[in-house]
């Protein structure tokens, strides 16, 4: 930590005094596990290092650990090894436990995976708080699902905005609805209770209305004073049980019935499975009253479901978020998860609000770097909370051709066609990339084309052939490119028209000349003659069209 510190002195490691190493990382660190030199210099590298945004300040860390430990830190063994835990936890996708569809996008054991992959399943052995930074379509959200996926365990998803409420976390009053359901379920619950009477005998306890008697659930038309009619049912019936073993209170007291004695009464005359579903029975009825006669009951949030259930929560783009929203999640994040619902106040049944979270609870957030419009980083404070790790973006060309393929080989086209597809898309994009915007201080260098942008590309070759297999592959993979990202060349900037004309058909020259390989034939100005057609009943532009419906459009007079 001091020769951290003292290099810190000298380079912006750990971005200056906001990201200095604190208390917590080091008692993360410390509560890791580690039992060796070796392992304890890999828990600090993976909890200091990965969390950088520059090579250079990771490099600088990695050596600091390397020397103080002695040690060498192996990135490849730890992330990619056949015997990783990223390996193994990816392999649960191709054993047929879960079904990898499920995610919605291809997944490939791309260096980038398995190294975030790792870092994860890492902090959740530990329970520690999540939080991914990185751009946009690096992969931050897909890890947290695939993990879900695999795990088989549920995943709340709150995408954060600028009117993210507290509520919206943690829950709040909502008025009561569907009180008519609630009265068909008291009715339902009496009808089992008088079963287990027999009715003749609920008869001898109190009367029994007509709609009690009718015993047909679905069909039944509740009066409008059937809830305190089938309440005072059921208190009879409870007082009965009671009154049987000489434990009653008179009923017009309205007191508590102690749980003791009701439960030794009710041995008197039923069996204990009996007689406990009989208590229970009884206590929804109470319950169900209660809520039937509230104007107003607490909803509990997506945060405070997972926590009770022992389930998995993400929290998508969150500094978007308000800071006096996100301060409500410190008492979570510390190590006893604990939250505190003041709103709710405390309840009939005691429940004074405060919620602790579930073992298998697992807290995750992702955000954007701070620096573009409406981007911002966390407060200090908040931020220590979490255990963060960046992650790239994914340049590598190996991994985002493991991607293409993935998702090319889930489709229509054969092993040909898909490899000559993925071998066109991938020079281009190198190309676009490198040549367009390689120049970090030129109006072209936001326009680099991302994971995203690629998958979205195949996609639509997929869609297209799939829908019609006449349509020629090489238009498809024109057409594509258009649609993902030529045609919004220079939107919403203060890019001239004659550049972004200029840098488009450059591309789209670039683009024909690959194509040829996939056997094209477009003309130089594929769009130039734009025509509406309706034959063999489609409407629509060559090669895009729809069918006709069957109804006729009405004639309209226009003045």
């Amino acid at each position: 930590m001091k020769a951290l510190r003292r290099r810190r002195n000298s380079s912006s490691v750990f971005m200056g005094q906001d990201g200095f190493m604190t208390p917590r990382d080091l008692l993360r660190w410390a509560q890791r596990g580690a039992i060796s030199q070796k392992e304890l210099a890999q828990e600090g590298f993976m909890l200091l290092a990965e969390r950088l945004r520059n090579d250079d300040e990771k490099a600088h860390v990695r050596d600091e650990i390397e020397k103080q430990f002695k040690v060498q830190v192996d990135e490849h063994s730890l992330y990619f090894g056949s015997s990783s835990e990223s390996r193994q936890e990816i392999s649960k996708l191709s054993d047929g436990s879960c079904d990898p569809s499920m995610l919605g996008s291809p997944v490939a054991p791309t260096k980038s995976l398995l190294r975030l992959l790792t870092l994860v399943l890492r902090c959740m052995k530990r329970r520690e708080p999540v939080l991914l930074v990185g751009e946009t379509g690096c992969g931050k959200t897909t890890v947290v699902q695939l993990i879900a996926l695999v795990r088989k365990a549920r995943l709340h998803v709150v995408n954060c905005h600028a009117t993210t409420e507290t509520s919206d976390l943690i829950g709040g009053l909502r008025p009561v609805r569907g009180r008519s359901s609630l009265a068909q379920k008291m009715y339902e619950i009496l009808q089992e209770l008088i079963t287990k009477f027999h009715p003749e005998n609920a008869e001898k306890v109190c009367s029994l209305p007509d709609f009690i008697l009718m015993r047909r659930v679905d069909d039944v038309h509740l009066p409008e004073d059937a809830v305190p009619c089938m309440i005072e049912i059921s208190r009879s019936l409870r007082g009965r049980v009671l009154a049987s073993a000489g434990d009653a209170e008179p009923q017009s007291k309205r007191q508590k019935v102690d749980k003791a004695s009701a439960v030794q009464s009710l041995q008197c005359q039923w069996p204990s499975e009996e007689m406990n579903r009989m208590q229970e029975l009884f206590t929804e009825m109470e319950n169900l009253n209660k809520k039937y006669n509230s104007l107003f009951e607490w909803s509990d949030g997506p945060l405070v479901q997972a926590m009770r259930n022992g389930e998995m929560i993400l929290l998508d783009e969150m500094s978007l978020a308000e800071d006096a929203v996100l301060e409500r999640l410190n008492s979570v994040l510390e190590p006893g998860r604990t939250l505190v619902l003041a709103e709710k106040g405390v309840t009939s049944d005691g429940e004074n609000g405060l919620i602790v979270a579930d073992d298998s609870f697992q807290l995750f957030a992702t955000m954007n770097p701070g620096g573009d419009f409406g981007k911002r980083e966390l407060s200090p404070a908040l931020r220590s909370r979490f255990t963060e790790i960046w992650v790239p973006p994914v340049e590598d060309m190996t991994d985002i051709e493991l991607v293409l393929q993935e998702c090319l080989a889930n489709g229509s086209l054969n092993r040909e066609a898909s490899a000559a597809v993925a071998k066109c898309v991938l020079e281009y994009v190198e190309w676009f990339n490198k040549s367009i915007c390689g120049d970090i201080s030129g109006p072209f260098a936001e326009f680099t084309l991302s994971l995203r942008d690629i998958l979205a590309w195949a996609s639509f070759i997929e869609a297209a052939v799939a829908a019609d297999a006449n349509f020629p592959l090489s238009d498809a993979m024109y057409h594509g490119a258009c649609l993902t990202h030529l045609d919004g060349l220079g939107l919403g900037t203060a890019l001239s028209t004659t550049e972004t004309v200029s840098v488009k058909r450059q591309a789209e020259l670039f683009l024909q000349s690959q194509l040829l390989s996939v056997g094209a034939n477009l003309l130089k100005h594929p769009f130039g003659n734009l025509s509406l057609s309706i034959s063999q009943g489609r409407f629509g532009i060559h090669p895009f069209t729809i069918s006709i419906g069957s109804v006729k459009p009405k004639e309209a007079a226009f003045n």
